[in-house]
């Protein structure tokens, strides 16, 4: 049997009812309790790492020993607590901390436990709200269940009591912070997924409209020795090759990107008579592709007069497995050649591990060869090192007569670059 006030009367205290999982409070107002343990509601992103709820504790109350009371009861309950005496001073510490539960008396000056409960709805409705008085009525009960109240506690309202409902309130409240940011969590994912979709999307379409140019090549007395096949597409949402070999590689479609390009040059190239090289560029991971090692594909047809360029932009490992694959595309008859040396990883460590035909120098060193001696210098020793160990050497990005020259000097076998031509279609000279 419950203890009697001493005006005879049992004390009163109202328990809301249990709202379900997905369900909303009165006007949408407050969190309720449910079975599930919050964690539950995380288990698709258990990874992320979530700050603690809070466990700071605001009491509105004027009555100096019932704050005093109820501070000591709850601070020993392992809360902390800050204790205001007047509806405006709790208004302004709700603004500027985050508290798990609020125990307002109902009846204050200036302003009462349910106006600031209205008050507190209005940009918090995760915060647990308990209402203390001395004598309750069904309207205000009704009043303060309408605006999210938690609980409406009868005074005098025993420690043990206060601190059994704070704590069931501090649980409420953690539930409420954890859904709601397990639905931020969600909705992030679900953003993330849509940009996916959307970016495969666009890779489908730009692999769709995509087209091949071709670069010539020459010799130093500009006799035409063969072209690199360069990527274009009709898709406007990538700015160029590097932006669309980026997408697909964050998507793991760079098979499918490179399986079109090779497959769309090989056919372009097949119509065409001579000895003219086809230069065809491989990302590091176009190595691992078994469609590059079929007998039948497009570009095996024409392998005898295909070199397949390394790119040194991107690493290509220490596995044993590499020169096997590299040797298997050898016997059917492909060459190899090394892109962009001098700008990569592994520099002259890839000319061990490949042995390549072609090695092609980066632009960055071309680029005012004859205006800088360091930069010369530099182009000078590779050449004469791969002229003496029987390796072709391509100079990219030749684009004034003065880096030609300079080049030739130091007896530079190919040259590629705008001032001997730009990528475009295939000559019809060329096409049988």
């Amino acid at each position: 049997m419950s203890k009697k006030l001493p005006d005879g009367t049992a004390p009163f205290s109202v328990d809301f009812p249990t709202i379900r999982p997905g369900s909303k409070g009165p006007e949408g107002a407050g969190p309720f309790e449910e079975k599930e343990h919050p964690s539950a509601l995380l288990h698709l992103s258990s990874h992320v790492q979530l700050p603690s709820p809070s466990r700071r504790v605001l009491i509105l109350e004027d009555e100096p020993f019932c704050a005093k009371t109820y501070a000591h009861a709850l601070t020993q309950g392992g809360f902390e607590v800050d204790v205001v005496d007047n509806g405006e001073g709790a208004l302004q510490m709700l603004l500027e901390t985050e508290y798990c539960a609020v125990v307002a008396d109902l009846c204050l000056p200036g302003m009462s436990g349910l106006e600031l409960l209205r008050c507190v709805r209005v940009h918090d409705l995760d915060t647990i709200v308990l209402l203390v008085t001395a004598a309750a009525d069904f309207s205000s009960a009704t009043e303060a269940l309408r605006h999210g109240a938690s609980q409406f506690l009868l005074k005098p309202l025993h420690s043990k009591q206060l601190l059994g409902e704070v704590n069931r309130a501090a649980r409420l409240h953690e539930l409420a912070v954890r859904r709601r940011q397990a639905m931020r969590l969600l909705a992030a994912d679900q953003i993330e997924e849509d940009t996916r979709r959307n970016q495969n999307l666009l890779v489908s379409r730009a692999i769709d409209s995509l087209r091949m140019v071709f670069q010539p090549i020459f010799t130093a007395d500009r006799r035409l020795f063969g072209y690199e096949t360069l990527l274009r597409s009709g898709e406007p949402s990538f700015k160029g090759p590097i932006d669309m070999i980026e997408a697909a590689e964050k998507l793991g479609r760079l098979h499918d990107l490179g399986r079109a390009c090779r497959n769309r040059a090989a056919r372009e190239f097949q119509r065409t008579s001579g000895n003219e090289l086809l230069f065809v560029n491989l990302h590091a991971l176009d190595l691992i592709d078994e469609e590059l090692l079929r007998p039948e594909s497009p570009l095996a047809s024409i392998a005898s007069r295909v070199v397949l360029e390394l790119t040194e932009r991107a690493p290509l490992g220490e596995s044993d497995e590499i020169p096997k694959r590299v040797a298997r595309l050898r016997a059917m008859g492909f060459r190899i050649a090394i892109d962009d040396l001098g700008s990569g990883y592994a520099g002259l460590n890839s000319l061990v591990q490949l042995e390549p035909e072609f090695v092609k120098l980066d632009m960055s060193l071309v680029r005012g060869l004859h205006l800088s001696p360091i930069r010369h210098r530099l182009v000078s020793l590779m050449i004469d090192t791969c002229n003496s160990l029987g390796i072709q050497v391509v100079a990219e990005g030749v684009e004034v007569q003065e880096e030609y020259n300079a080049l030739v000097a130091l007896k530079c076998p190919l040259f590629q670059g705008y001032l001997l031509g730009k990528p475009g279609p295939l000559p019809d000279a060329l096409v049988a």
